[in-house]
């Protein structure tokens, strides 16, 4: 999971395009001549160059549970945006013994438009090893996440890169847990969506139908109101956020219908999230 994609730089007839992941950078807008628009991507931060709020925002859990990679950066008028860090979980019931070097950076941008850092999740009654664990970010791209889990709840001698690690006792590796929180896409259009299917959900429109579709969300075991973001990353053109939010207080689990403006005739990836 993660390690999401940069969004695609200007081609003919195409506009530059946001990275994709919760903190994708915004694509390059404006014209040819303005080259200073295509925003980092975050991760643990937003990052702070002069980008403002094309740069993607901070989102994940200090658990790494959900385990969530980097997110790509915008778009440039020079190129695509740096892709994110993938995420890794080293899991082990007796011993994890580190001598090398764990890498999950983000990847560069040709215009402070890079990726973010991964997540690196490592989990074990013992820690070993004095190696390393980078999660940085590239070209003003936000740092990833690091989080070690033992019955010590202590940080190992290794030498951390990027962000230093979150530390506890969470011996958990899962989300598929009873009453564990889940968000879920049941339906985009007329397209039903397996929700454990691995695999982006995204959808094209014909030309001469309709734009706005409804998206069924499921929401289960939250116990508030969830506030939930539906990104939609076309191929080619701006990307579209929707803002809404579901109340599971009451239920267990609850389903809402939010309507959302597809492009037509370019296929898009639709992704919903919660921070």
């Amino acid at each position: 999971p993660g390690g999401f994609r940069g969004g695609n730089g200007l081609a003919t007839g195409q506009l530059p395009v946001s990275g994709q992941g919760p903190g994708g950078g915004t694509g390059a807008t404006g014209d040819v001549a303005d080259n200073t628009k295509a925003g980092a991507a975050g991760h643990l931060w937003s990052p702070n160059n002069n980008r403002g709020a094309q740069n993607g925002l901070a989102y994940g859990s200090t658990t790494l549970i959900p385990l969530v990679g980097g997110s790509g950066g915008g778009g440039a008028w020079q190129g695509g945006g740096g892709g994110g860090g993938g995420a890794l979980l080293l899991a082990s019931a007796t011993r994890i013994q580190l001598t090398g070097t764990l890498f999950a950076r983000g990847g560069t941008g040709p215009n402070e438009n890079g990726g973010s850092g991964g997540a690196v999740r490592l989990v074990a009654p013992v820690m070993g090893g004095t190696g390393g664990i980078d999660v940085g970010g590239n070209t003003w791209g936000s740092a990833g996440r690091i989080r070690i889990d033992s019955p010590e709840a202590r940080s190992p001698a290794y030498n951390f890169r990027g962000a230093g690690p979150s530390v506890g006792s969470l011996m958990l590796t899962g989300l598929n847990l009873p009453g564990a929180p889940r968000l879920s896409i049941l339906q985009v259009g007329s397209q039903a969506v397996n929700p454990g299917a691995a695999g982006a959900v995204s959808l094209t429109l014909p030309i001469g139908s309709n734009p706005l579709q409804n998206l069924v969300l499921e929401a289960a075991n939250f116990g508030r109101v969830v506030p939930v973001q539906v990104v939609l990353t076309p191929d080619h053109g701006p990307r579209v956020v929707v803002d809404a939010e579901i109340d599971n207080s009451a239920v267990s689990v609850v389903r809402n219908s939010i309507p959302v403006t597809f492009p037509v005739n370019v296929t898009t990836r639709v992704n919903v999230w919660t921070r």
